[in-house]
């Protein structure tokens, strides 16, 4: 199955640049890999995202997650991708055999909110 993909913002100063995430649901050892050139706080990311899934209902896949932030070379800070990362699970995860474009990337829906552990999102009323 293809890659699901959506959309998030990465703030380079008061700069800021489309980050494409793409979310890949595999067999192989459970757990969560961001790549990408994430900060510290965004690979705690991990925690906050599965907390806030599971806590709002939705089971947590036991495959192999892998989030990918692109362009690898700009870096990404924060915790502005904490829905953008679980809209491409979810996508990834409910996605059929069937394929084609994920929602959110195909209509250009950019995802950009801090995550809840009790799996609300926050908004974010400033920019760093």
């Amino acid at each position: 199955m293809p890659l699901a993909r959506t959309h998030s913002v990465a703030l380079v100063g008061v700069t800021g640049h489309v980050v494409e995430v793409e979310a890949d649901i595999a067999n192989g050892l459970v757990g969560t890999i961001l790549v990408g050139l994430p900060d510290a706080a965004l690979r705690e990311a991990r925690d906050r995202i599965r907390a806030a899934i599971v806590n709002s209902g939705e089971e947590w896949p036991q495959r192999k997650i892998t989030v990918g932030l692109s362009p690898a070379s700009l870096p990404k800070r924060g915790s502005w991708f904490d829905l953008a990362a679980p809209v491409g699970i979810f996508q990834r995860k409910h996605r059929g055999s069937g394929g084609g474009p994920s929602t959110a990337a195909a209509l250009g829906i950019v995802s950009w909110a801090k995550g809840a552990r009790c799996g609300l999102m926050r908004p974010c009323h400033r920019m760093g």
